[in-house]
């Protein structure tokens, strides 16, 4: 994938650290900047949705499985648009 030249990870413990000084700046200075504690935190949670609530309140049913659906995208999006593309 190319991934030779990626830096490696900052610990969650210094971007949290490094967004508490932003806040901290913003607090001073009066102005906003794109790193904070709630963004880093944020970025760092682990998100879980289970939908079959909605699911069965809504009475919606999946067209297809998400596998297939999958497949269905990528061919559609980019395979065959890549023989378009060359014919």
């Amino acid at each position: 994938l190319g991934l030779a030249g990626m830096p490696k990870p900052l610990p969650y413990a210094a971007g949290l650290a490094g967004g508490m000084l932003f806040d901290g700046l913003a607090c001073v200075t009066g102005k906003k900047f794109p790193i904070s504690a709630v963004r880093v935190r944020k970025f760092c949670a682990d998100t879980v949705v289970n939908a079959e609530k909605a699911h069965a309140l809504a009475g919606f049913k999946a067209p297809c499985s998400l596998s297939q659906g999958l497949r269905n995208t990528i061919r559609a999006e980019f395979l065959e648009k890549k023989r378009a593309e060359k014919a």
